[in-house]
């Protein structure tokens, strides 16, 4: 037994979205009356107004992936409740009675206390690890059974995965100084003045973990302000991640120069107006297959990322259009989330493929439980 997990259910209604439609319905039927004698009857008509309310069910509630082998995906898992075994995704329905025009999802990750990689990993510390950051969710499905989508990596998305930095470094003299983490040798980079028009003076390496893929990234720290946020300023962090990953046979991208050429590795734009004081949102320009649509949230203190794709509460991120739903009613550009103008009927449902993608260098044991939140408005 290796990852446990739970699944929530919550419903939100945030007034920045779409106003959720209300909606009264009403039943009316004829049924007959016991017989009071023979060869009379009566009828009685009867109604009901249904309450408006926003329910949104995911099933199943706990699952758990057995036996699975680091550097792997895993698309079965085991039905807690049920015991039953071989599911591969999760069904999710409207069980209100109002339209529901938009769904995302939202997963716990490590504790924000473990600010680098070795906190985690090279441990051998179980509990310090969380299965949900591992986890994977399609696009929308609608008919259940598209193998468009089921059977296509590049459809399936990290809700809000976190990883922490490897190796964080600052400015000595005009070259750049380890000061937390060890280094990964083979990762080139440029010297801090190569960065931005101000040169910056804090840069981290870590790595995006896929299963047996690893991308490496860097963060470079915003050169006025000093950090890896924006607070208004018209400086920005950059974040390069690589297009080829590290694998057990291939090296991967490895050089991050400041002026990205988009043939080994792909460059953050800023996207300042959707910043916060505690992380800066970055689009990655020109992104194909894993990175197309995915934005990148970056931690103050330069210590690690957030890829986020379906999770909207994630700080940034809620002014990011219409990006970063699962489904939604009004189309993103660009945008992987099912457009449906109609919203999601009460009793409709759509399928979210699942597998877990388990990285390199996790111990043996069951991991800490980890939670995933569906929300509706």
């Amino acid at each position: 037994m290796v990852n446990m997990m739970n699944i929530k259910k919550y419903i939100k209604n945030y007034t920045f979205l779409a106003v959720i439609a209300s909606i009264g319905i009403l039943f009316l039927c004829s049924t007959s009356n016991v017989v009071a004698e023979e060869g009379s009857f009566a009828l009685t008509n009867v109604s009901v107004q249904v309450a408006d309310v926003t329910w949104i069910d995911i099933s199943p509630d706990m699952v758990m992936w057995h036996s699975v082998n680091p550097g792997a995906y895993s698309t079965n898992f085991t039905d807690l409740e049920t015991s039953t075994t071989d599911h591969r995704a999760f069904v999710i329905r409207n069980i209100g009675s109002s339209n529901i025009t938009k769904i995302w999802f939202n997963a716990t990750y490590p504790s924000a206390s473990n600010t680098l990689y070795s906190d985690i990993y090279g441990t051998g510390d179980l509990a310090l690890y969380d299965t949900a950051n591992f986890v994977t969710v399609s696009v929308a499905d609608k008919t259940g059974n598209d193998s468009a989508i089921r059977d296509d990596n590049d459809k399936y998305f990290f809700i809000n995965k976190v990883e922490y930095a490897e190796a964080v470094y600052n400015i000595s003299g005009s070259s750049w100084n380890l000061i937390e983490g060890n280094a990964v040798p083979y990762v080139k980079f440029d010297n801090p003045t190569d960065y931005g028009s101000a040169g910056a003076d804090t840069l981290s390496v870590g790595r995006i973990r896929d299963a047996k893929n690893e991308y490496f990234w860097v963060l470079v720290a915003n050169p006025t302000e000093h950090n890896c946020s924006n607070t208004g300023g018209t400086n920005y962090p950059e974040f390069f991640v690589g297009i080829v990953p590290h694998n057990q046979t291939n090296v991967g991208d490895i050089e991050f120069e400041s002026d990205c050429d988009q043939t080994t590795c792909y460059q953050s734009s800023n996207m300042g107006s959707d910043a916060t004081n505690d992380r800066a949102l970055l689009a990655v320009d020109d992104g194909e297959g894993r990175w197309q649509n995915v934005a990148i949230a970056t931690m103050a203190n330069c210590r690690g990322i957030y890829a986020i794709q379906w999770n909207r509460d994630m700080a940034g991120v809620a002014g990011n259009n219409n990006k970063n739903y699962w489904i939604t009613d009004v189309a993103a550009t660009p945008g992987e989330g099912k457009v449906d103008s109609t919203g999601v009927s009460p009793g409709e449902y759509y399928t979210a493929w699942v597998k877990l993608a388990l990285p390199y260098g996790v111990p043996t044991g069951t991991l800490q439980t980890g939670t995933i939140t569906v929300l509706a408005s």
